[in-house]
């Protein structure tokens, strides 16, 4: 081989596998299928089978049958995923073969030339050489990028969620698979996203969305969030010219199965926690905190004993949201309640991160549990929209900080609301917290880097 032709290597990947992996897959997706109509059915085996019993039987049916219903869909997407994987592959080992001819013959052209030319001809090529060297480069970059794509939605499909029942018998992990429309609309309307969407569900990931309230409040952090995102688009099959989304790859600076400092992983996410973030009505947070706990083996179960994402460290989550490492600030504890909470520096270096518009958060885990009295929970006076009132203040909880000054402090629940002692209606997210309050409440304050 000549000079300029060995600059081209091989591509890699074996098209006539995948596309052979490709043909299991469409098998394997018509037996999914078939064997999930068929578990559909077995409920008419016994039209005459009432009660409470039938009920149940009824309840468990639906979830086997949704559970099938996303398996299959599942394979669906791998073999997509895969097929598609194939014909780049394909493809680009055509367009290698053809620049290694096209090399082969600068080789040939340079050869040819007399020896006391070889010099000056061999810079005369040499352009031309590194502009068919780039567009290698491009084919490859290409078939390695469609790899890890490949990889992510045959991880997603493979996933198998945890089952994870709250107190009523309900699966906090139950998944919703987004529509093509869903997830245009979701897409479109990132750029105007804020954090005041956030709707906490019934994950114990409070630390996490926190953080990501704290990202989406600036406009830096609403760029950073959203370059962590690759869409997938498909052409529309409505008979209108354009492109619809159906499918997010997220880049989570996070890998707890390999957990070392700079670990990260692409994601793919076409389906969010029904009973997550916002619930039914999802946006780019829902499809983040769906990537977070695709990546977690315990999915929404506890962080401790079973490696999911209900509850965890708030610092930690900034890093894995923004690949920095935070800092933070923690309450004093004082003598006998003298000199505790925050001090005068304390407050000056928070005021300082929020101006230079650091994400921010606070968590109530690290402080007294008993200054919590009422079963875990306080009821503390604060000011919202200028009005003393009081909330309710739960042990163990992470909020937004959204904005301190030498008067107090501003905080924002996940939840989107905040208790009051009596009564059931609720009091809004936001509020303002005196400093002394702040610094009895509130254990310590994780604060992000300047976003890369």
């Amino acid at each position: 081989m000549g000079v300029f032709a060995g600059w081209i290597e091989d591509i890699p990947g074996d098209g006539p596998r995948l596309h052979a992996v490709a043909d299991g897959l469409s098998s394997a997706s018509t037996e999914a299928w078939r064997i999930r109509d068929e578990m559909r059915d077995s409920g008419r085996a016994a039209p005459s089978w009432e009660g409470r019993a039938r009920d149940a039987f009824d309840d468990e049916l639906d979830q086997v049958c949704a559970s099938g219903a996303s398996l299959a869909s599942g394979v669906d997407s791998a073999l997509r995923a895969v097929d598609t994987y194939a014909w780049v592959v394909d493809s680009a080992k055509q367009s290698v073969a053809d620049l290694r001819g096209r090399m082969a013959d600068i080789d040939e052209a340079w050869e040819l030339a007399p020896q006391d030319e070889r010099r000056a001809q061999f810079f005369f090529l040499l352009p031309e050489a590194m502009s068919l060297l780039g567009r290698y480069h491009e084919v490859l970059s290409r078939v390695r990028s469609e790899a890890i794509a490949c990889g992510a939605v045959v991880c997603e499909a493979v996933h198998l969620e945890p089952v994870n029942l709250d107190p009523n018998g309900n699966n906090v992990g139950e998944l919703h698979v987004l529509t093509v429309d869903e997830m245009t609309a979701m897409w479109e309307g990132f750029d105007s996203l804020s954090y005041r969407d956030v709707r906490q569900g019934g994950i114990g990931d409070c630390y996490y969305l926190a953080g990501l309230m704290a990202v989406l409040a600036s406009p830096e952090g609403r760029a950073w969030l959203k370059s962590c995102v690759r869409v997938r688009r498909r052409p529309r099959t409505d008979g209108v010219p354009g492109f619809v989304v159906d499918g997010f790859f997220v880049t989570v600076y996070d890998d707890p199965l390999h957990p070392e400092e700079s670990a990260k992983r692409e994601v793919f996410v076409d389906s969010t926690y029904q009973r997550g973030v916002n619930g039914l009505k999802p946006n780019m947070v829902s499809v983040f905190e769906s990537a977070y706990g695709q990546i977690h083996p315990g999915g929404t179960l506890d962080s401790g004993p079973y490696n999911g994402i209900g509850g965890g460290s708030r610092a930690e989550a900034l890093q894995d949201i923004t690949n920095v490492t935070p800092g933070g600030v923690s309450r004093h504890q004082g003598f006998f309640g003298w000199g505790e909470g925050y001090h005068s520096e304390d407050q000056e270096q928070i005021m300082r991160a929020l101006s230079e518009r650091r994400p921010m958060t606070a968590g109530t885990g690290s402080a007294p549990e008993a200054h919590f009295p009422d079963a875990g929970w306080a009821d503390v006076e604060v000011t919202i929209n200028g009005a003393e009132q009081s909330i309710r203040i739960p042990h163990g909880h992470a909020f937004m900080v959204e904005e301190a000054t030498s008067e107090g402090v501003t905080l924002r629940n996940p939840w989107g609301w905040n208790d009051r002692p009596k009564g059931v209606v609720k009091a809004p997210a936001s509020f303002v917290m005196s400093w002394e309050d702040f610094g009895h409440y509130y254990g310590d304050v994780a604060i992000g880097g300047p976003y890369r």
